[in-house]
């Protein structure tokens, strides 16, 4: 499984080249290019329209300055002139139209896409992600593609276009004048290459500190309370300032390269007209060409330099959006630490029965070693060897980073001479103990070499090792030197049992309860659900029959009956009322002046701790579970709530399988089974009735709470 980076502006700075974030782009633009078409055709239309205007000018001019005058010829011209304005005027504003709402279904797209994307990351990720960084990328940096859809893009293709047409035009008038205009594009080509090298690292920076203040004004509003509290308001606002500095800074650092850049750009425009009007006028008295023609060329002088100074301005927004292209679609290449197999099934008639086989786990895994890049694979042209008469017995890496294989002959050949095919089209993954790969070109998985015998080209000395493959590296760690925060947990949960779980801050307890739901994978062992390992289940169909009421309970913005039906209108007005009845939430909510149509304000924070809890009780009954979790739900709540809430765990713990952690062990003395937990591992089981019997640790526990009266101990 690929290994995710969490510190988003250390992965989203993998400086993607132009034509890789253009090809991406493109790929949203292919669903409307009827549209996109249609606008291309009218871009041509509005440059030639555009092209004509200084030809008319010139031709009146030419026509004035004859003996006798065409009056006829010359109002032909200018009623000409005026329907090209016209028709010049509404080809354009059809264009904009199109491509304004062409831009805009493709924004949403994207948008759609990325929130979707973001919606599949594990827990892992999103602890160990900055929100605000995340909000950046969906509102701020998708805003930035915006312009690039709708405006920048298409102006860009006219303003080349115009270039190219002016060119053409000028060469047809005058060879000679345009020849010694050729002499000022080898300066433009340079300082437009000079320019966009520097611009795209100011708006790479610009980005990145604009997605570091987005994440720090997100965790530090939050946290205002507690920063007044603990009176840090000067020590923040320090902070805040210094970021803002930085932001501040790499403005200054994009305004100084966009600054240095128009301005010479005006300057070879001002040379271009000077050397028109020197080199012109002595054409004109020779008889070259004709007062019209200067005229026209002066006009088609500015034509010309207008739009590459355009180009600025436009480089300008297509860098920034190029940059956020970048990060958006770092985004999106992001897989998710926990994901589905292609065989996971749905989990239909679910019964209730969970079980821990010898379960190991860590958050934090070891140190990732890079074994040797992928493309080593498959850069070599040796002969290719035929797949079929390959029997590798050793693995080794030479001094040059190759893997070779000596075959059961005791032959030797590097492991891409069994690779066939282009660096581009091969793919690697490793299925099954083996590394794989496949050619795009074909559905056939050829395997390369075992785990076991690539283990070889590595000093391990006996140790255990876990192999990855990501960024073109394959890499390994040593599994013995995981944090393990569960080791060698096995319990079972018979259906409509209630299991307890109990223990010191940091035992594991939690862990078990995000494990069952698949917040996180396990290194090793199994989690079964009726008999199912959970890895071989889809993860929506899994959540679907567990219910979570947790000790933090998130209530979105809006009512009391939207946060208990999460929007599913599937579930009726008279399921929210029964539910909230049965959990004791009624009782409340019947108080308020709005009743179930109470508004609900940002986190719930208009409600007390308690009346949270009972609408979470509430949200998870109605959406019938076959299995809950109750994660320290009567911690830090008051005496009368607290025993609204102990009535409701009654009623719940009669509808099917239900997992506990413990604060309180008031609440799990008629828990079918408690484990008490230290260290990661399971210390002592039972019921309450026999852990008391067996005077361990659980008989101390219940001692600190009820023989001295030490209430709300942490257990």
């Amino acid at each position: 499984m690929p290994r995710i980076k969490y510190d988003i502006d250390d992965y989203v700075n993998r400086e993607m080249n132009d034509t890789e974030i253009i090809k991406r782009l493109l790929t949203y633009v292919k669903p409307f290019l009827k549209p996109v078409i249609i606008s291309f055709i009218l871009v041509l239309l509005i440059v030639g329209l555009d092209l004509l205007g200084p030809l008319f000018i010139s031709d009146v001019l030419d026509s004035l300055g004859k003996e006798t005058i065409p009056k006829v010829r010359i109002l032909i011209v200018v009623i000409t002139y005026l329907v090209s304005l016209g028709l010049l005027a509404l080809t354009t504003y059809k264009q904009r139209i199109i491509l304004q709402m062409t831009g805009q279904k493709i924004i949403y797209n994207i948008r759609r896409d990325v929130f979707n994307h973001i919606e599949t990351l594990s827990i892992a990720q999103f602890n160990k992600v900055p929100i605000g960084k995340l909000v950046t990328r969906v509102s701020s940096d998708i805003d930035k593609l915006n312009m690039l859809y709708t405006d920048v893009v298409i102006n860009v293709l006219k303003d080349i276009l115009m270039v190219i047409g002016v060119f053409v035009v000028m060469a047809i008038l005058s060879p000679r004048l345009t020849l010694w205009l050729s002499g000022l594009v080898p300066l433009i080509f340079i300082a437009s290459y000079i320019f966009r090298r520097f611009s795209r690292k100011a708006f790479r920076k610009v980005r990145r500190n604009v997605s570091i203040i987005n994440a720090f004004l997100s965790e530090h509003l939050s946290g205002m309370k507690l920063i007044q509290i603990f009176n840090r308001e000067e020590k923040k606002f320090q902070e805040f300032k210094d970021k803002n500095n930085h932001l501040k800074g790499s403005y200054y650092q994009q305004i100084l390269t966009f600054s240095l850049y128009r301005p010479f750009m005006y300057m070879l425009y001002i040379l271009g007209l000077i050397i028109v009007l020197w080199q012109g006028s002595g054409l004109v008295v020779q008889g070259y060409i004709t007062y019209g023609v200067l005229f026209a060329f002066t006009q088609y002088v500015r034509r010309f330099f207008q739009p590459i100074q355009n180009l600025a301005a436009q480089f300008n927004t297509l860098q920034s959006a190029f940059t956020s292209g970048e990060r958006i679609f770092d985004i999106l290449d992001t897989e998710p630490d926990v994901q589905d197999k292609d065989s996971a099934k749905e989990l239909t008639n679910v019964k209730g029965k969970i079980e821990f086989r010898n379960v190991w786990f860590a958050y934090n895994e070891a140190k990732w070693n890079n074994l040797l890049t992928i493309s080593s694979l498959v850069e070599h042209k040796s002969k290719k060897v035929p797949l079929n008469k390959v029997n590798i017995k050793k693995a080794f890496i030479d001094d040059h980073n190759t893997l070779y294989f000596i075959l059961s002959d005791k032959k030797q050949i590097k492991a891409s001479d069994l690779v066939k095919g282009r660096n581009e089209d091969i793919t690697f993954e490793i299925v099954d103990d083996y590394l794989v790969w496949r050619n795009k070109l074909e559905l056939k998985k050829h395997k390369l070499v075992s785990l076991d015998i690539l283990k070889q080209a590595i000093d391990h000395q006996g140790r255990e090792l876990k192999f990855d493959i990501s960024d073109n590296m394959i890499r390994y760690q040593f599994v013995d030197e995981m944090e393990w925060v569960l080791k060698d947990v096995s319990f079972v949960v018979e259906a409509n049992q209630t299991l307890a779980l109990v223990g010191a801050t940091g035992s594991g307890k939690t862990t078990i309860i995000s494990l069952i739901v698949r917040n996180y994978d396990i290194q090793k062992g199994q989690i079964l659900v009726d008999d199912i390992d959970i890895r071989e289940i889809t993860m929506s169909s899994l959540r679907k029959h567990i219910g979570q009421m947790l000790q933090d309970v998130f209530l979105f913005s809006g009512t009391i009956e939207s946060n208990i039906r999460l929007r599913n209108e599937n579930i009726t007005d008279k399921e929210v009322l029964s539910a909230s009845k049965y959990v004791n939430a009624d009782y409340f909510i019947q108080k308020l002046p709005n009743k179930y149509d109470e508004l609900v304000r940002e986190r719930g924070n208009n409600f007390s701790s308690g009346q949270r809890q009972l609408l979470s009780f509430a949200r998870t009954i109605v959406h019938n579970p076959k299995i809950m979790i109750l994660d320290e739900a009567t911690a830090n709540i008051d005496t009368e709530t607290e025993m609204l809430i102990q009535e409701s765990l009654k009623k719940i713990m009669t509808i099917g399988t239900m997992i506990i952690v413990a604060h309180r062990l008031s609440t799990i003395q008629h828990a079918d089974n408690i484990l008490v937990m230290q260290k990661g591992e399971i210390i002592e089981s039972g019921n309450h009735q026999e852990l008391l019997k067996q005077k361990g640790h659980y008989y101390q526990l219940y001692r600190l709470q009820y023989d001295k009266s030490i209430e709300d101990a942490d257990i």
